[in-house]
């Protein structure tokens, strides 16, 4: 027997007792949900039906900004895997069920009042909203539009979309009362896309406020108006002279006192793309370095410019 018609039948009885294997399969999604919060950030999962016989699976991403990714089995148990772009590449190992979940921040823009929702997918998803947004527009036309716990949840197809919308606001009014609406996009807070529309406003008529409380009105105008003036005067200035700063340091003070000094967290890691950890840690570092300071607005992180000198303003 030659040395070729040996190495056939050796990969013939491999493939009878072994089976054949699957490299790189592409799998079925079960289903995909993507959760939208208040600061743009969204949370992907993904359920993955497989076969037992894949040695692993390539999966496509909605972006390539990641964080917190994390693919476990049917049991719980996590599986290794290898990212490249929006592709990622999860070693089964015999799995029948694989759970994808990933964090990203890439796929919300966020222009005046208006929040903007881009992305591509290859599977069906289920697209949860902030609690009481109100969408203004679909690129496309959805599989079905309903509300859960006071969330819009948009069933899509596969395929690239674009959906537009506001988030719920709160305005007070001189007598304590607030009044609630939604940003649209033409820069106003609306109910329906052109005033704020309080539940009192639907009812009887009031009564033409007196001169008394014009003239505070007036009185309040004028002095927060001269607090303006003042305060424009005068502007916060980084310095940047200090060795310890790297380039990227630079560029996120920057950034911050062009926002007027102080932004939120979810901000910075937007305006940079930068994963929820990666950006968690510049700004530590910045404020253990003393530049910034960090304080706890509800649920979010601020972040303000405090090593800053100050100059006067020219007339």
């Amino acid at each position: 027997m030659t040395k070729l018609a040996t190495i056939v039948l050796a990969s013939m009885v491999v493939l009878l007792v072994v089976g054949p294997v699957t490299v790189s399969a592409q799998p079925t999604s079960i289903s995909m949900s993507i959760n939208v919060y208040g600061d743009g950030s969204a949370a992907v999962s993904q359920v993955i039906s497989t076969n037992s016989s894949d040695v692993s699976i390539n999966v496509r991403l909605l972006s390539s900004v990641l964080s917190d990714v994390v693919a476990v089995d049917q049991n719980g148990s996590p599986l290794s895997f290898q990212i490249s772009g929006t592709n990622i590449t999860i070693y089964t190992l015999g799995s029948t069920g694989i759970t994808l979940r990933y964090d990203t921040d890439a796929l919300t823009d966020k222009q005046g009042t208006v929040w903007m929702l881009n992305f591509s997918t290859s599977y069906n998803a289920t697209l949860i909203l902030p609690p009481e947004s109100m969408v203004t527009s679909v690129s496309g036309t959805p599989a079905s539009f309903s509300e859960q716990g006071g969330s819009p949840v948009i069933v899509l197809a596969p395929g690239e979309w674009q959906i537009d919308y506001g988030i719920p606001i709160s305005v007070s009014s001189l007598s304590g009362a607030s009044t609630s609406g939604y940003y649209t996009s033409s820069g106003s807070a609306s109910s329906s896309q052109a005033s704020i529309v309080s539940g009192s406003q639907a009812g009887s008529g009031s009564s033409a406020p007196s001169p008394l409380v014009e003239s505070g009105v007036l009185a309040v105008i004028m002095a927060a108006a001269l607090t303006a003036l003042v305060l424009s005067r005068r502007r916060k200035v980084v310095d940047l002279n200090g060795a310890d700063l790297r380039p990227d340091d630079i560029q996120v003070l920057n950034y911050i006192v062009e926002k007027g000094g102080r932004v939120f967290e979810p901000e910075i890691r937007t305006r940079f793309a930068l994963p929820k950890t990666s950006g968690w840690r510049q700004i530590k570092r910045l404020e253990r370095l003393g530049y910034i300071k960090i304080t706890k607005v509800g649920s979010q992180n601020q972040v303000e410019v405090i090593k800053n000198r100050e100059r006067q303003a020219e007339s």
